[in-house]
C-alpha cells in the first residue's frame, strides 16, 4: 500500500493507462479472484478455445 502512495510510483501507474488504487493485502486478494472469475465467465460466453 505504500508503494502506490509514493508520487513516484503513482505517476509510473497511471502512465500506463492505470489507476492507483492503495488496497491492503486482503482486499488486493479478493479483487485479483473476482476478476479472474469475471473473465472466466467472458470467456465461455464468448465461446473462445485455447488452440
Amino acid at each position: 500500500m505504500a508503494a502506490v502512495s509514493e508520487r513516484e510510483m503513482s505517476e509510473r501507474i497511471e502512465k500506463m493507462g492505470l489507476v492507483p488504487r492503495p488496497q491492503t493485502l486482503d482486499e488486493a486478494s479478493r479483487f485479483v479472484a473476482a476478476e479472474g472469475e469475471k473473465w472466466a465467465r467472458a470467456v465461455v460466453a464468448s465461446g473462445a478455445t485455447a488452440e
